[in-house]
């Protein structure tokens, strides 16, 4: 099976969505098919801090393309216009090209005109076309107005009836698209998924005493400021221990107030506040920590959400502590394969990370059933296998809706 995917993600550096994607394209490839990641929009936003720099390439033995030209966003509004159809048609352009070549058509993106523009193009190449999604959609927009609230109630009841199938994250997703897909269209859940050899290959760092969380520095999405608070409930007894949080905020004020939260307690020495950094350093502090914690309040996000992270805590052996939200639960057992806390209680946190590192004999035994849990749900290998007899099943009836 030969896929075309539409991303509009960085790539091949970026955040969750860009390694999940990843893995989809390699899965492809390793079960002997050929896939090719197209980018139409450039991702990144200032040369200087700039992930991604070229504009093709292949990565891991994935081709991938911006097809815009540019991996940075231009400066002045009419360039970025350009930017933007040049992508969207030099995508299609290279679709018809490769049309004998392709089965399917995988796009990520909740953009309406990219939604749209390859509908057509799928249709006039007789392609199946798919999406992927793995979060409610407009969970974090409320409708500001009467326009806004007719958008999405139009996009919501009509939008995923383009779709010959849909791939989604979680039962709560899987059940909110049963309603809105067409009659003769289907859908697949996929969980999280992990490259378990990048994580076991990877030699644990010796005389390494730290707590890691990894991801976007937000209270209401990943309860950020939760985990700084329930980690200076343990602070004095440990100290030693050290909170290493790697990642940003998407919003300036979002890390202010990791900032002044860490001023507030008197923690500035013993919490490092590593930013983004590149793929191999990731693995190596995850790997490297005593535990990792995952602290998500309960939210509309949560409960529909699979968090992609989690995949990644479990495969490394290292104990996790994650709080009891969504489908979480559906997976994992407290005091088993992982510590499960109450959602947006501190103390809750505090108490199962003293747990962990008050027993080492149960932080290895919870890490090892914790890897297990991920070998055995979460492999990009056997998810993929899923996925490609999904689209191989798919009925592709080439109509509009």
């Amino acid at each position: 099976m030969n896929l075309a995917i539409i991303l509009n993600q960085p790539y091949p550096y970026g955040y969750a969505c860009t390694n999940r994607i990843h893995y989809y394209a390699q899965g492809v490839n390793e079960a002997g098919g050929k896939s090719k990641i197209y980018i139409p929009n450039p991702t990144e936003y200032d040369t200087c801090t700039a992930k991604n720099h070229h504009c093709n390439g292949d990565y891991k033995g994935v081709s991938f393309e911006y097809t815009c030209g540019t991996t940075t966003r231009p400066e002045n509004f009419i360039s970025r216009r350009f930017a933007y159809y040049k992508g969207l048609i030099k995508t299609a352009i290279n679709l018809y090209r490769d049309r004998k070549e392709i089965d399917a058509v995988l796009i990520v993106t909740n953009a309406l005109k990219p939604l749209l523009f390859f509908k057509i193009v799928t249709v006039v190449l007789k392609k199946k076309y798919i999406q992927e999604k793995s979060e409610l959609p407009f969970y974090n927009k409320s409708p500001k107005n009467i326009i806004e609230k007719t958008y999405q109630k139009f996009y919501t009841k009509y939008v995923y009836k383009l779709f010959d199938g849909i791939i989604v994250i979680s039962k709560p997703l899987y059940d909110y698209f049963s309603g809105r897909v067409k009659k003769e269209s289907r859908i697949l859940q996929v969980p999280v998924i992990v490259d378990a050899s990048e994580f076991l290959e990877t030699k644990k760092r010796p005389s390494c005493s730290y707590i890691a969380y990894c991801g976007n520095f937000t209270q209401a999405q990943d309860g950020v400021l939760n985990l700084i608070e329930a980690f200076k409930i343990i602070a004095e007894q440990y100290t030693n221990l050290r909170l290493c949080l790697i990642g940003e905020a998407n919003k300036k004020e979002d890390k202010l107030k990791v900032e002044e939260l860490i001023s507030k307690l008197s923690l500035s020495h013993k919490i490092d506040l590593e930013g983004y950094v590149d793929r191999d350093e990731l693995v190596k502090l995850l790997v490297s920590a005593k535990v990792l914690v995952l602290a998500k309040p309960k939210s509309l996000q949560a409960e529909y959400c699979f968090p992609s992270k989690l995949a990644e805590y479990l495969i490394t052996s290292t104990p996790v502590i994650v709080t009891n939200v969504g489908v979480i639960g559906d997976y994992l057992s407290d005091g088993v394969d992982s510590l499960l806390a109450v959602p947006s209680s501190v103390q809750s946190i505090a108490e199962k990370i003293t747990k962990v590192l008050s027993d080492e004999k149960m932080a290895l035994e919870i890490g090892a059933k914790g890897r297990d849990i991920a070998l055995n749900n979460f492999s990009y290998q056997m998810q993929v296998g899923r996925i490609i007899k999904f689209i191989d099943e798919l009925p592709c009836k080439s109509k509009i809706i």
